[in-house]
């Protein structure tokens, strides 16, 4: 096989494993309000270790760290989702619910985003900041990022506009003029810039350096 093929394999497996984990999750539901009826606490300590020890007595051994860290995450998420089906139904409580229910969604958890780079540019960096689980689209140029949210491609861009040292970008702000786009949110990111040199090259030896006038 080659890496294709493996990589099926792994969106296979992936997509078996979201179905399963929603499913369990769903499962889990069902026993909040099982608990919630009978005045039982979320947390079980013994049935909890019980299982993750029956759970790695079955794993493969050489796997069984990773196991116990993806079944306690996994035990833990779940805790957490129950934890919403047994809070009391005070006045309080109700009027929380309401106001996350009818206020405004100001930014999304999640969107199609457009960064200008690569993955690892610091582009995406302030997406990762913005975004819980954004889907990126990379762009060549900072035009590519305002094309994409034109054509409809995706909901946001991510650009930079100032900069410490070089002071504003002005090639981006001219683009925001021409598309009549505007600013929704900011973020600081560190930059820290970096040599790249071929494994054993002696500093002393270099007479040329590539980069970006910045």
């Amino acid at each position: 096989m080659d890496l294709k093929d493996y990589r099926e394999q792994i969106d296979r497996i992936d997509r078996t494993l979201l179905e399963n984990l929603q499913e369990r999750m769903r499962v889990a539901e069902g026993i909040a309000k099982y608990k919630l009826e009978h005045g039982m606490r979320v947390f079980d300590p013994v049935r909890e270790r019980q299982k993750i020890e029956k759970l790695l007595w079955d794993s493969d051994e050489d796997l069984a760290y990773y196991n116990k860290i993806l079944f306690t995450t996994i035990m833990e998420m779940s805790k957490d989702h129950q934890h919403k089906f047994l809070h009391e139904e005070t006045e309080t409580v109700h009027r929380i619910r309401d106001a996350l229910r009818y206020s405004p969604k100001v930014f999304p958890r999640r969107a199609k985003v457009a960064c200008q780079g690569v993955e690892g540019a610091y582009s995406q960096q302030a997406c990762d900041r913005f975004f819980s689980m954004p889907q990126i689209s990379y762009q060549k140029n900072f035009r590519g990022v305002f094309q994409a949210i034109q054509k409809g491609e995706c909901d946001y861009g991510v650009l930079p506009i100032e900069n410490s040292t070089a002071g504003s970008v002005n090639a981006v702000y001219d683009l925001m003029m021409e598309y009549h786009f505007n600013i929704v949110r900011s973020v600081r990111v560190k930059i820290n810039h970096s040599l790249l040199a071929k494994p054993g090259t002696r500093k002393e030896n270099i007479r040329e350096i590539f980069s970006h006038p910045q």
